[in-house]
This record gives structure tokens, sequence and C-alpha cells, in this order.
């Protein structure tokens, strides 16, 4: 025992190292300890743009977190590093590898046009392929089964070159990505690829649409929120002491708007919308991080600080809210907002507004009206770059307290289950053990 003990941990000091020189480190010593007690059957990889555990609270990087968090100790997550302490606040940091590359572009791929990048490789960001490739080589060397790829086609085939046929990959496609590939590049990643999990019908439908048929098995899973986190009723102290600490009267109703404060969320347009209602006795809360570095936008942070400043004191811009903090901020609220311009999967908002019982008024982007119903628990935005109309929307539902608060109940009582993560969790174990693994005591 003593001596294949040893052998063990040299085989291990020997991954350790291997890996280390492929540019990845862990986020937790103890990986080590825990990849020579069990060998990994699945990876989920992260798109290449921020990290775990994920400051901004992207649905992407938390809902993985989550994943990886129920699947067991089979399951590790691959990520860009996150170049700080911040792993050990995330409960996967003993089953986390961070990329410690650099993934800034080429000379050449940066004088390259957009279109001509999307035309020759499929993306306007073909420098990606870089961290494909080195998370397809981590991979072989763990010799794992299967490999979910979040959101990202161009990492497909890239990480098909080092992985090998061995390690099966899964597709987890949230937005519209696929519409905007080219069909022979789309074609490529499928033929790659074990199978597609789309996050609502809609998206998958897009992609059909676009490219036609797959070869390759799709489904839709919806995604899930923990419930005992997004609980109601252990909210009702804590969003009684918010709305009074942040002095909203009892009988004030509240429009909340949670998201990153981009261009395409509509946060901005929302805001001049909310002023231009001008509903006596409402507030309008805003969570998201006003210090947005990916993708930031000046002029559009500009606008919306100007609606902040004009509204007598009715919107409060709130910040970043950590996410074990978020359900305190959906129970102090009477309805959500999701007014997205630009495209969407399926946004972890609605999932959590219902899971808290709130009706939700939203644009109609991805599966966002597959889990709404117009008048039940949900009103559509039509055009959520006109203003006007949407003032006219939230003025109709902002002055009828009774309606929002029978609204809540039935959401409560009808929608609030069907938005658990553990539905979410068994289908895709079954999935991953149906396309990947062939074992479904994975979870």
């Amino acid at each position: 025992m003593r001596l294949g003990g040893f052998h063990k941990e040299i085989k291990v000091v020997e991954l350790k190292n291997y890996i280390k020189s492929l540019g990845w480190s862990p986020a937790s010593e103890k990986l080590w300890e825990t990849l020579s007690q069990e060998k990994p059957s699945v990876a989920i990889l992260a798109p290449p743009l921020e990290t775990i555990p994920n400051p901004s609270g992207n649905a992407i990087y938390c809902l993985m977190e989550r994943l990886v968090e129920r699947l067991g100790a089979g399951t590790i997550a691959m990520a860009i590093g996150s170049g700080s302490d911040a792993a050990s606040e995330t409960p996967i940091r003993d089953r986390l590898l961070y990329c410690n590359h650099s993934l800034e572009p080429s000379l050449l791929f940066r004088w390259l046009p957009y279109r001509v990048k999307k035309r020759l490789f499929g993306s306007g960001a073909p420098e990606l392929q870089k961290y494909g490739r080195s998370a397809g080589a981590v991979l072989r060397a763990l010799k794992v089964q299967g490999v979910v790829i979040e959101d990202t086609p161009i990492l497909v085939s890239a990480l098909a070159s080092t992985a090998g046929p061995t390690v099966k990959q899964v597709l987890h496609q949230h937005i519209n990505a696929p519409t905007g590939m080219p069909t022979r590049h789309w074609r490529n990643v499928c033929r790659c690829l074990q199978g597609i999990v789309f996050v609502a019908q809609r998206t998958l439908q897009e992609a059909v649409q676009r490219h036609g048929g797959f070869g390759v098995p799709s489904r839709v899973i919806y995604n899930g929120v923990d419930l005992s986190h997004y609980s109601p009723v252990k909210c009702v102290v804590p969003a009684l002491d918010l709305r009074e600490q942040i002095g909203i009267a009892a009988d004030s109703n509240v429009l909340l708007f949670v998201g990153r404060l981009l261009p395409q969320k509509g946060v901005a347009e929302s805001a001049e919308a909310f002023n231009r209602a001008g509903v006596s006795n409402s507030r309008m809360l805003i969570v998201g991080d006003p210090e947005i570095r990916l993708f930031r936008n000046d002029a559009y942070l500009r606008r919306l600080k100007s609606a902040v400043e004009n509204s007598a004191g009715r919107i409060k811009l709130v910040g970043k809210v950590a996410q074990s903090e978020l359900p305190k901020w959906y129970a102090a609220s009477d309805s959500v907002i999701v007014p997205s311009v630009g495209a969407e999967g399926l946004p972890k908002i609605i999932t959590e507004a219902l899971a808290m019982g709130k009706p939700v008024l939203a644009s109609d982007r991805g599966g966002v009206w597959e889990l709404l119903r117009e008048g039940q628990n949900g009103w559509l935005i039509r055009n959520p770059s006109d203003i006007d109309s949407m003032a006219r929307l939230i003025k109709e539902v902002l002055s009828d307290r009774q309606t929002l608060r029978g609204l809540s109940q039935g959401i409560l009582d009808r929608d609030r289950p069907l938005m658990s993560e553990e539905r979410m969790v068994k289908e895709f174990a079954d999935t991953l053990a149906d396309w990947c693994t062939g074992d479904n005591t994975v979870y």
C-alpha cells in the first residue's frame, strides 16, 4: 500500500509540473490532493473573458460555478486566471484551474478587419483559440472523458486539435453566437461535438434557421437557481430593514434592475422611462457596478448617471452587490425590469425574480418569454429603445399595487418551483452521462 501510494504521489507531481508547463495553475494547492483521490470525468471550460468567482455576477460564470459545485468531485472548472486572492471565496476552489496565458491579439489579428476575421476564423477574436488549444492539452493530460464548453464555439475546434478524439465535447450555448458565425465554421464546430445544450428553445431554433441541422444531438436545459438561497420567506425581515435603511416608504412601489451597466442591457433607457412615467410614491433601484471594466461604455454610463441625477432622488444607483446579498434586494422590490436591447440567452435575472415571486417587465430577447406570460408573471416591453412606450408600461405597472401583490402570490405558487436548480443539475447530469461518461451516478 505504501509503495502504491508512493507511485501515485510521483504521478501527481509529474502531472502538476506538466500542467504548470502548459501555463495553468490551481486556484488552491488542494486541487492536487483532489486529483490524487479521484480522477475527474468532466471539465467545464469558461469563456476566456472574465473569471471565477465572478465579481460582476455574470450569469454564465455564476451558473458554471453552481454546476461544478453540484455535479460533484468528478467535475472540475477551468477559467482565465483571476490575478487576485478572490479564489478563496468560491466553493469550487479545490476543483478550479486557472489559465495564465496572455490572450492579447497578435499584430496580425489587430490589423485584420473584424469582418475578415469572421470570414477566415469564424470569430472576431481568433486569438482566443490559444486558450482552447491550451485547455485541450490539459484535458488530455487529465484523461477526462468529456468537457462542457461554455458559450464560445470558436474554442471547440481549437480544443479538439490538442485534446484528441477521446475527450468528448459538449457546447453549452447561451446567447445566439452561432447565428453570427459563417455556416462553414459552424459546421466544423458541430463535427467536433458530441452534442449541444441550449438555454432556450429560441436560441436553438435561431441556430437551425441560420445553418440547418447540426448533425449531433441537441437539447434545451433551462437555467435554475438555488431556491434555498432565493427564499422570499428568509428575506422578509432583511427586506424590510433594507427599505427602511434606504428610505423607502412601506406603501411605495419599487422597480428593480439587476445587471451590467452596458448599452445592450437597456438600463439607461429604463431609468429615463421611469422618470418620464412620473408615478408618485415609486422608486427605482439599479444594482450594477458603475466601475465596470469589460466592454465599458463611458458615454452610456454618463447617460445613466444623468437620469439618476434628474430623478429627484427617486432612482438609486446601488452599485455592486454580492451574490449572497441579492435575494434581499429582490424581496425589497415589487417588480423587476429586464429591458435588454441586445442579444440574450436566458438572463439569470428572470429566474431569480420568479424564484422570489416578483413579476417582470421584459423585452423579447432569447428565451425570456419562454418563462414569462403576459399578465400572469410579466409584461412585454415591445421596444426597449422607445422611452415613451416603456414609460407608459412602467406607469401602468407601478400605479396598480393591488395587481402587483396578486401576481406575486401566483408566481410563488406556480412559477417558483420550476426555477429550481435541482432540475437543471439533474438534466445536465443525465445529458453528460448520455453523451460523455455513460455514468449517471455523477449526481
